[in-house]
């Protein structure tokens, strides 16, 4: 077990310390971390509790960094009068306008002087025909009604420029708190990993919930026919990741979007447009359809706007960072990713022998097992181009986010990716998603696909999704509980993930259903078929049965 494993491990047994777990049952959830280690860990842990200081400020042990030091978590609650919250939001907004803003200084000295007492409450635009507004009441320390006029001119300013605001705000939360950790294997939670995703009014998605995602899904699957909102979906969550406001939405004052997810030892609440509370989800990367397009000698300009994090799956000139670049830089200056990330293409391309950086003419070949001949990306199959692009970009961005790590294997971060089973014959579709989490442990991919084939690929306690679309109801997604482990490819295109029936599968040439053939596979036709074949030929040789047929 690496250093980066095993500062993961001990991270999840310090969040399952803060959900109030015995070291008995963390024991039963984490097997692999043997009783003389989690007695370590508790007694650092029991010991750095100690030494917090008791007082307003709630401080818990959130994980343990890579330099082996304790990172806190501090919670301030207390209880503030309405009057003490304006006062609040006045000394410290600081607005863009410097006109407005020397005008709120004004009305804060007039609050501050005049008003003893405040109550306000919003009137819901049902409860009025003129929309909704704020009332409010106040105590002031003089009855002059030029004082009240004033203090009444600064609590509209206020009601304008702050209430406003954080009543447009609250009106576009989906999730407002905190869900259960779902899991089926604890030690497999992931380090990033979506507990559950809400859409209202977004791009067709009229009304979508998902929850309660277990977070040791390595892999969500996302089905649908066309034009059913496969990449809308997907575009969603790319969108609630990152608070990218859609050009084309941007005038819906309905539009509602929001994601939870198990970040480290966090867990982090997404609403679209809150800015209050909102961190940019770095760990990120996305894919469309196309993924062959990579970073040249072009301007510097243009591969910095389509190569940004969700470009790629909104767009199809999306720009792929080029590993080779990253190859050259590491080979020169020695170091280890250069050797660690060539092995994990080998892994990744079983016919792939080497890759080999030329000094003399500084170029990156690729050597295929079976054949000697050092081929340029370029002369690559479009396959395993696609695959190397999609891959070397996917590292790239990850490195970026998470600098001290050297091995790709210790990367983590979510990865979307649209169309998952273009470019790829069924068997590479098969042996993707297996090989992607080999190479990725740490990595939750969330991909559509067209092809069941994948999803006959997905690692146990994979989540799969149905899509589907209906004039009335707009886009609808919902979760479809089905295991996969003992199915075959008829078996899956006639489950609800995909709603084929027998004439959907069967050959269009197919003139009597009674004779399709059953069996498994093509070599089991093959040999019946000869069976029959042998059969029909003795019955019209009119030859006798050997009279030993059945000893």
């Amino acid at each position: 077990m690496s250093e980066a494993q095993l500062l993961e491990l001990e991270n999840k047994f310090i969040l399952l310390k803060n959900h109030g777990k015995s070291l008995e049952e963390i024991g039963q959830l984490l097997p692999s971390a043997k009783s003389a280690l989690l007695n370590e860990w508790d007694k650092s842990f029991n010991t750095e509790l100690q030494h917090l200081n008791k007082s307003p400020i709630t401080t818990t042990i959130n994980r343990r960094n890579k330099d082996g030091k304790y990172i806190y978590k501090f919670e301030l609650k207390f209880e503030v009068s309405k009057l003490d919250k304006v006062l609040w939001d006045f000394k410290n907004t600081k607005l863009p306008d410097p006109i407005v803003e020397k005008e709120k200084i004004e009305h804060l000295k007039i609050i501050e002087k005049y008003v003893v007492d405040l109550d306000f409450n919003f009137v819901k635009e049902e409860d009025n025909e003129n929309g909704d507004y704020v009332s409010f009441e106040h105590k002031l320390t003089t009855n002059d009604p030029k004082i009240n006029e004033d203090v009444r001119n600064a609590l509209m300013f206020y009601a304008y420029h702050f209430l406003k605001i954080e009543h447009f705000l609250s009106d576009k939360i989906l999730i407002d708190k905190e869900s259960v950790l779902w899991f089926r294997i604890y030690e497999n939670v992931l380090p990033f990993a979506i507990k559950q995703f809400k859409a209202y009014d977004f791009h067709g998605l009229k009304d979508v919930s998902l929850e309660n995602f277990n977070t040791d899904a390595k892999w969500i699957f996302i089905t649908g026919e066309n034009s059913y909102g496969k990449s809308t979906l997907l575009q969603a969550i790319a969108t609630a990741l990152t608070q990218e406001i859609a050009d084309t939405n941007r005038g819906n004052s309905r539009e509602k979007l929001a994601i939870e997810l198990k970040s480290r030892n966090n867990f982090q609440i997404f609403n679209h447009w809150d800015r209050r509370n909102f961190n940019h989800f770095k760990y990120l990367a996305c894919y469309g359809p196309s993924r062959l397009l990579l970073q040249t000698d072009r301007s510097q300009n243009e591969v910095d706007e389509k190569s940004s994090t969700t470009y790629h799956l909104f767009n199809p000139d999306g720009i792929l960072l080029n590993i080779e670049f990253e190859l050259f830089k590491w080979f020169y200056k020695k170091d280890e990713r250069f050797g660690k990330v060539i092995s994990i293409f080998k892994q990744l391309i079983p016919n792939l022998q080497d890759i080999v950086l030329d000094e003399k003419d500084d170029k990156i070949y690729y050597i295929e097992k079976d054949g000697q001949e050092r081929l340029l990306f370029n002369q690559l199959a479009s396959g395993y181009r696609s695959l190397i692009a999609m891959v070397g970009d996917m590292m790239i961005r990850l490195f970026k986010t998470q600098e001290n790590i050297t091995n790709p294997n210790d990367l983590a971060g979510i990865v979307l990716i649209d169309e998952l089973d273009l470019h790829w014959h069924p068997k590479w579709q098969h042996r993707l998603p297996t090989i992607l989490s080999d190479i990725f442990p740490n990595v939750q991919f969330v991909a559509t696909t067209h092809s069941a084939i994948p999803l006959l690929g997905a690692p146990k306690n994979s989540i799969f999704i149905k899509v589907t679309r209906n004039l009335a109801e707009g886009i609808t997604a919902e979760k479809v509980d089905i295991d996969m482990t003992n199915l075959l490819p008829n078996h899956v295109l006639t489950s609800e993930l995909f709603d084929m029936d027998i004439d959907d599968i069967k050959a269009i040439a197919n003139g009597n259903i009674n004779q399709i053939r059953t069996e498994d596979t093509m070599q089991e036709v093959k040999e019946n078929m000869d069976i029959d074949k042998r059969l029909k030929e003795f019955e019209l040789s009119n030859a006798s049965f050997p009279d030993n047929l059945f000893d």
